[in-house]
């Protein structure tokens, strides 16, 4: 059987692991008889650990943040601190999964990634000549209603500033550069993650760190973002 490597930074989604595992169904099926050992797909074999896997998929037209970073493990900030559910305005970045998980009995591997396309001054239409970084985080709640954040999945981009020192024959105005970079985050959600035992949504959100200037002052640009959600049962 032929495998395709997943190049450096390329979104892991549903469809291609469901497309991996439909080829390797296939293999299985056409394998010449000699190839397997007489009764061995006799005896009884383990049920599948895999349950319910979904995923959500934003286009890559730009959607903008400019809450402020409230702190690291901080879910919830007064003022124009804290975080937004990334969002390309029809669409969420969330995954709901139809009946409860129970993570007593299993875990939920999350994988998402978020293109950075630039961080820039509000609007997008002038100057940005400060320390500023996209900020980006996971989400969970037991009830749809009720979010906490995975301290662990906090990921970080930091802008490059333009300036006739560093970029002379940059076309952008001094400021921050386009960033045009995927922050990806892979994690396993147990129920250490959660208020009791049960996980209904995961979602990912985002604000911008500013590191050496007062905040409120730009915005994060983001385009094209995948979430995944797989469930893994340890009790099947």
């Amino acid at each position: 059987m032929a495998w395709t490597p997943h190049a450096e930074g390329d979104a892991v989604t549903l469809s291609g692991v469901n497309a991996n595992l439909t080829a390797l169904q296939a293999s299985v099926n056409t394998a010449p008889a000699n190839a397997i050992t007489g009764k061995s797909l006799h005896a009884q074999h383990l049920p599948s650990v895999l349950g319910e896997a979904i995923s959500q998929n934003l286009s890559g037209v730009v959607h903008v943040y400019s809450s402020a970073y409230p702190g690291y493990g901080v879910d919830e900030g007064l003022g124009i601190y804290g975080w937004e559910v990334v969002d390309n305005g029809p669409d969420e970045l969330s995954v709901t999964f139809p009946i409860l998980v129970d993570l007593t009995k299993g875990s939920v591997l999350v994988m998402a990634n978020v293109m950075v396309d630039s961080i820039q001054s509000l609007g997008g239409t002038s100057e940005l000549d400060v320390d500023a970084e996209a900020a980006i985080k996971i989400q969970v709640s037991g009830d749809g209603v009720t979010w906490r954040g995975i301290t662990r999945t906090e990921r970080f981009m930091h802008g490059e500033e333009a300036d006739e020192d560093n970029f002379p024959d940059s076309e952008y105005p001094e400021g921050m550069l386009p960033v045009h970079a995927d922050i990806p985050i892979r994690t396993l959600v147990t129920i250490s993650d959660v208020v009791g035992d049960d996980l209904r949504g995961i979602r990912v959100v985002a604000s911008v760190n500013w590191m050496a200037a007062l905040p409120g002052l730009g915005e994060i640009a983001l385009s094209a973002a995948t979430l995944t959600a797989i469930h893994i049962k340890s009790a099947v």
